[in-house]
């Protein structure tokens, strides 16, 4: 199948808008499938397509997707290799099973999860998703499409923020065991020091002694 009719077919299932083709974004689309396969460029046009289809902003998806393509080819590579990584695939799996399939992650969503398990586990990063989604309407469209790059936003630092507070909290707990420790060690010191004296006492005054 020729590109052209492809990103017809794209253009029209998720736009329902004609493909411009012609001039400048023509130019540029050729000049993208010049620097990237051509099959990379409609792959990366059809992923944009799915995350931009509900904009009403966007009357020429041609040419709105070319004003990103480069930034996003440019991540590709990176991109199709972390989708197949076990841990990523496993914690994308998890999320969306979390927010009840409405969540999903695309190629470059997928790069940036795989930065994040480069610092946070999976545990980690699957706890603060639980708190993110919370207080969210996951039945409004506009919130869906903009949650999962809120969430990679806002991720580093709440994951941050949480292991933090699990450390002081693991902190305060070793502290008062070791205060605990050290007043149960002090008694019993001041009870053997008690049955020391005790055991003097009664020896000094022990009439058959």
């Amino acid at each position: 199948m020729k590109s052209e009719l492809q990103y017809e077919i794209i253009c029209q299932n998720l736009f329902h808008k004609k493909a411009h083709l012609k001039g400048w974004n023509g130019e540029q689309i050729k000049r993208l499938e010049v620097i990237h396969k051509s099959s990379s460029v409609i792959r990366a046009f059809g992923e944009w397509c799915r995350e931009n289809r509900d904009n009403p902003d966007i009357t020429d998806p041609i040419k709105s997707f070319i004003m990103e393509a480069d930034d996003l080819l440019a991540g590709e590579a990176p991109a199709q290799a972390v989708a197949k990584d076990p841990e990523v695939v496993g914690l994308v799996r998890e999320l969306t099973y979390l927010s009840g399939g409405k969540v999903t992650f695309q190629g470059r969503h997928k790069a940036a999860l795989a930065e994040l398990l480069k610092e946070y586990s999976s545990e980690e990063l699957t706890a603060v998703f639980k708190t993110f989604i919370g207080d969210k309407d996951l039945e409004d469209a506009y919130t869906l499409k903009y949650i999962t790059q809120n969430y990679l936003d806002a991720a580093d630092g709440l994951a941050y923020s949480a292991r933090k507070h699990r450390q002081e909290a693991e902190q305060a707990q070793i502290a008062r065991e070791a205060a605990v420790a050290r007043l149960q060690s002090q008694a019993e010191a001041e009870r053997l020091e008690r049955e020391k004296k005790e055991q003097a006492d009664s020896e000094l005054f022990d009439p058959l002694a």
